[in-house]
């Protein structure tokens, strides 16, 4: 699956499921610890997950799968 796809799907996930363990696991390996998720964390997430490498997409998307 192309990185740009599993990107989308990540960052739909987080933003439609802000309350889960897996959005929260996600957010703090992309972004460092957050207490909560709101519109500036989704926004901060879907700029830094698209330079991520590769295994670290892959680890994120195996989450929401």
């Amino acid at each position: 699956m192309h990185n740009k796809t599993m990107v989308g799907e990540i960052i739909n996930y987080v933003d439609n499921n802000r309350f889960t363990n897996e959005s929260a696991l996600i957010c703090n390996k992309i972004l460092g610890n957050t207490d909560r998720i709101d519109d500036e964390v989704v926004n901060e997430l879907h700029a830094r997950l698209g330079r991520a490498k590769i295994d670290v997409i892959q680890s994120c998307y195996k989450l929401i799968k």
